[in-house]
């Protein structure tokens, strides 16, 4: 008997526990991506493991400066799949990517990029709709070698 109300104990602690930790997390986040927003970041924070989360929230409401912030919380961001390069950031998630790009800056970004490729040269930016131009951006801003650039681009321009 003594067992079994030790364990109902046990159970009703870790039950609260988890009740509590829950409604923190959810507090957590809020506060966190409020912070993420004023920093102009688009995050989805309700995507980032806790671990995350709390490493934002300590770097959010230290003493660092402003640009200390900034950096750390990019660094944080980056180690969980986000990249900061060329002003653009994107998430990796293993089967899809998101794209931020200001929109009046994608086209041009993509047109200066396909000046590069002879496929893309005489390409009119302008007239494509917004998921070619998605697509060649991703493609062009990827790891594959020229030569596999150069037939995606010819792919997604005969489209």
């Amino acid at each position: 008997m003594k067992k079994f109300m030790i364990a109902t104990a046990l159970v009703a602690a870790t039950s609260t526990g988890a009740a509590f930790a829950q409604e923190n997390d959810g507090q957590l986040r809020e506060l966190v991506s409020t912070e993420l927003e004023t920093m102009e970041l688009g995050v989805d924070v309700d995507a980032l493991p806790n671990s995350a989360v709390s490493q934002l929230h300590l770097i959010l409401t230290s003493d660092m400066s402003e640009s200390q912030q900034n950096n750390r919380v990019r660094g944080v961001l980056e180690d969980y799949g986000m990249n900061f390069s060329n002003g653009m950031m994107y998430e990796d998630d293993g089967s899809t990517i998101a794209v931020t790009v200001p929109s009046n800056q994608l086209r041009a970004r993509v047109a200066n990029e396909l000046a590069f490729y002879e496929a893309g040269a005489e390409a009119d930016v302008a007239t494509m709709s917004n998921e070619q131009v998605s697509e060649l951006y991703l493609i062009l801003t990827s790891t594959m070698d020229s030569s596999e650039k150069e037939n995606r681009v010819r792919g997604v321009l005969a489209e």
